[in-house]
C-alpha cells in the first residue's frame, strides 16, 4: 500500500487532470471469485514509444451459479463461465 505522503506527491506531480489515477485496493467487481483473476497494469505505448499508465480489466459478469445444492450470485470472469458451461453439458 501507498503511504499518505507519496499519495500527496502521485495527485499533485504534475501529470495533469484525468492521466492517471491512483486507486487503492481492487473493487469487487473487477476481480474473479473462481480464479482470482484480476487487474493487470502496464503502459500505453505511442507511437513516439511514450509511455503513460493503464489498466487492463478482467471481463467479469455477474451470475447466479449453481453452487452446494443453491443459486448465488457470484461475479466470474468470462473464462469461468465457459469452462463451468462446459462442464455442466458433459
Amino acid at each position: 500500500m501507498l503511504g499518505y505522503e507519496s499519495l500527496l506527491k502521485l495527485s499533485s506531480g504534475g501529470l495533469g487532470p484525468g492521466r492517471y489515477s491512483v486507486r487503492l485496493g481492487v473493487s469487487p467487481m473487477a476481480k474473479c471469485e473462481i480464479c482470482g483473476k484480476g487487474p493487470m497494469h502496464g503502459h500505453n505505448v505511442s507511437h513516439s514509444m511514450r509511455h503513460t499508465k493503464r489498466r487492463w480489466q478482467p471481463n467479469v459478469q455477474k451470475r447466479k451459479v449453481f453452487i452446494n445444492g443453491e443459486y448465488k450470485k457470484i461475479y466470474i470472469c468470462t473464462r469461468c463461465l465457459r469452462t463451468l458451461t462446459k462442464k455442466s453439458m458433459a
